[in-house]
């Protein structure tokens, strides 16, 4: 600590006083008790007096000697700044002094403050950070913070502080000088909260808002006016924003609305795709400090624009309608029930001069009288006339009307009328639409008197018609009964193709198993004559028992292939000839009946491929199914692969969403577009030469579609060969029927 004399001249008073009080209350006496006690309380305090200044020199009543001399030092701190608070705090990081502004607007006293730490009414006082302060305030720093004063009820008050460092004579200390800053704090928040809500508010805007200043720089705009013109920023000028010639016309706008006030003006923008029409109210705007400033909402009036020039062109083309229609068209005014459109078409019907203007004109005016009868001449009464329906917003057609002409002449008329009405749903107008069908009605009468002569012409007619429906169905029953004889002379064809098929097959394992049985008959025959001789050796009866062997096996071999081709047969013709629903393995079924066919055409191999799931089991007719898969068989062969030494057929099928589909396809010499599109017509054949009936792809058609319940589409190009494609439901619906009834 600094030396003072001021401590040393205290530790000198402490040190008599602690010696004068000793030396009293141990210097014995005899005086009377009544002086005694008085004299030794006296040196007790003396004693105590002595203990304090030496143990607290600077709280000795010689700082207080000096008291008005520092109290005149620090009074500039304190009575001449107004409504600042004031506290000075020593090198101990306590308050030794405060002004009577903290006491009142703190609500602290005297008491309560001095001689604790500045956290008492600093609430963003931090200890620690004491020292730094008291470094850079003794540097000459002016340090200035922000903080939150605490009063006495415990709520915080902001405030700025300025701290200074003081030094006397005898110490020093840091001057605190606090200013309540709530007005400020509130006002400058209340002015960040209605810039925020402003400037939300015209960003939330659809339309775009911007500030210019008379020098033509933007001072401010919201987002929807950048997306217009997305190079603007802050400080920009019109000139680096826009082309020279927008520039040069927007910088004249300006200075028209601060010579003359708010205008509107319309602005054109042309894009690559399109035309851009804006709408720009701009206005004044009086701030204080800043003159020449330029306020302006901008819209976007593309929609409107497009959508009156729509309505422009709407109209237009109405009221070319209108004036072209042959039919006649008024609109009456609905208030005076005067005329305010009459087309040419009404004056042609009414026969004026169609440069004649009736516009503003009643239906009764002079010279253009006319009036509504009905169909016998008799005038209808008011509720059922068509004029005044429309005048009671209530529509009406009628075709039994007569327009009585100014002429005197008369004309059966179609009278369409009704109430317009505007888009606020007020009755604006009726209009009234009239058809000459004078025309139509004598029509109509002819045509009347000829009916009655139709009717008996009609009735012979409707005779003799009769008379050949019945033979006509006669006929159809012939040609069904002819057809089904066809079908049936196909499929018996078929089947005999089979038995040719299938007889061919036979014989080669029966002729091999023949030849077998001869050769071991003959072998045996030889064995039996040398044993009878008793000239058999051990190596003739191990060769003949090899040959017997061999024998056998060929013989068995051939047999069970002769007796799977008569299985297979039998199971094919019995289901073409009684074509029975029942549960079979698709797979399977048709490797048997490839079995049993060949081509008709022995010198033509043909390699047969069939692939789809073995264990896949339908319901259907399979003797259907055969009859279908011989046909397509049989039209490659005669027709795909004629003059062919071998081909190739391939079929394969799966199920999909409850359906089967089946692939026919072969690498033919294929169809041409004609033939394909003709297919399927009954005897329709490329091979009437060479004896075709042309009904073995009609019946295929038939089969599956009647029989089966599906379709089927054929698709082929010459030299790529053909391809049916079969969509059937699973079960068919004929089989599902037969399957249920069965069961």
């Amino acid at each position: 600590m600094k030396f003072s004399w001021a401590r040393l001249f205290s530790r000198f008073l402490g040190a008599a006083l602690v010696f004068n009080g000793a030396g009293s209350l141990l210097t014995p006496s005899g005086w009377s008790p009544a002086v005694q006690i008085p004299r030794t309380l006296a040196a007790i305090l003396c004693l105590g007096a002595g203990l304090f200044v030496l143990i607290f020199p600077e709280r000795v009543s010689l700082r207080r000697l000096h008291k008005e001399q520092k109290r005149s030092y620090l009074a500039y701190y304190t009575l001449n700044h107004g409504t600042e608070l004031v506290w000075w705090i020593d090198r101990n990081n306590k308050i030794i002094d405060i002004n009577e502004q903290v006491t009142a607007k703190l609500g602290f006293s005297r008491q309560e403050v001095i001689g604790r730490g500045p956290g008492v009414i600093d609430q963003g006082w931090v200890d620690q950070q004491f020292l730094e302060l008291w470094a850079r305030c003794a540097g000459g720093e002016r340090v200035l913070l922000e903080t939150l004063l605490l009063r006495k009820t415990g709520s915080p008050v902001p405030f700025n502080l300025v701290l200074n460092h003081h030094r006397d004579a005898e110490d020093e200390f840091l001057c605190v000088f606090a200013q309540d800053i709530s007005i400020q704090k509130r006002v400058a928040d209340e002015l960040r909260e209605a810039r925020a809500l402003f400037e939300g508010f015209l960003s939330g805007l659809p339309v775009g808002a911007f500030v210019r200043d008379r020098e033509h720089r933007y001072v401010y705009f919201n987002q929807q006016f950048v997306q217009w013109n997305p190079t603007i920023g802050v400080g920009k000028t019109l000139a680096e924003t826009s082309t020279p010639a927008m520039a040069r016309l927007m910088e004249e706008e300006d200075l028209r609305v601060l010579d003359q006030g708010p205008q509107i003006f319309y602005h054109e923008r042309v894009t690559d795709q399109s035309s851009l029409y804006f709408e720009i109210h701009k206005f004044p705007l009086r701030i204080p400090d800043r003159k020449g400033l330029i306020g302006g909402i901008v819209s976007d009036t593309t929609d409107r624009r497009r959508t009156e020039v729509k309505m422009q062109e709407s109209k237009a083309f109405l009221e070319a309608v209108i004036d072209q229609s042959p039919v006649g068209i008024i609109i009456l005014d609905a208030n005076t029930t005067n005329i305010l459109l009459c087309n040419d078409g009404a004056k042609d019907l009414l026969g004026l001069d169609r440069s004649l203007d009736l516009t503003g004109r009643t239906v009764s005016s002079n010279g253009f009288k006319w009036e509504v009868l009905n169909d016998d001449g008799t005038v209808p009464p008011l509720e059922q006339n068509p004029l005044y329906r429309a005048f009671f917003h209530q529509s009406t057609t009628n075709d039994k009307m007569i327009l009585h002409l100014p002429t005197g002449e008369n004309k059966s008329v179609l009278i369409n009328s009704g109430p317009i009405y505007d888009t606020r749903g007020q009755f604006i107008a009726a209009i009234v639409a009239f058809l000459d069908i004078t025309e139509l009605r004598e029509t109509q009468k002819r045509l009347e008197e000829l009916n009655h002569t139709l009717e008996e012409m009609v009735g012979v007619r409707t005779k003799e018609l009769s008379q050949s429906n019945e033979a006509l169905k006669l006929t159809i029953d012939d040609l069904r009964m002819t057809q089904d004889q066809l079908i049936e002379s196909e499929k018996m064809a078929s089947l005999g193709g089979l038995v040719a098929g299938v007889a061919h097959e036979i014989n080669t394992p029966l002729g091999v198993g023949v030849t077998a049985a001869s050769f071991l008959r003959e072998k045996t025959e030889n064995l039996a004559k040398l044993y009878e001789n008793a000239t058999m050796r051990k190596s003739d009866l191990e060769l003949y028992l090899k040959q017997a062997c061999e024998s056998a096996a060929i013989l068995l071999s051939n047999l069970e292939r002769a007796s799977n081709l008569i299985r297979s047969f039998k199971m094919i013709s019995v289901d073409q000839s009684t074509d029975v629903a029942r549960k079979f393995r698709l797979k399977g079924y048709l490797e048997e009946l490839f079995v049993s066919l060949r081509a008709p055409d022995k010198r033509t191999k043909v390699n047969v491929v069939i692939e789809g799931d073995p264990e896949l089991e339908i319901s259907s007719y399979p003797g259907t199914f055969s009859q279908v898969v011989t046909n397509l068989f049989m039209n490659s062969c005669h027709h795909g692969f004629e003059g062919r030494a071998e081909g190739r057929v391939s079929v394969s099928f799966s199920t999909q969403g409850g359906r089967l589909l089946l692939r026919y396809s072969d690498d033919g010499k294929g169809m041409d577009e004609n033939t394909l599109r003709r297919i399927y017509e009954p005897f329709f054949t490329t091979r009437r030469d060479l004896g075709g009936t042309g009904l073995g792809m009609n019946i295929v058609f038939n089969l599956v579609n009647q029989k089966l319940g599906g379709t089927i589409k054929a698709s082929s190009q010459p030299g790529r060969g053909a391809e049916f494609v079969l969509d059937l439901p699973l079960p068919s619906p004929e089989a599902a029927l037969g399957l249920s009834s069965n069961a």
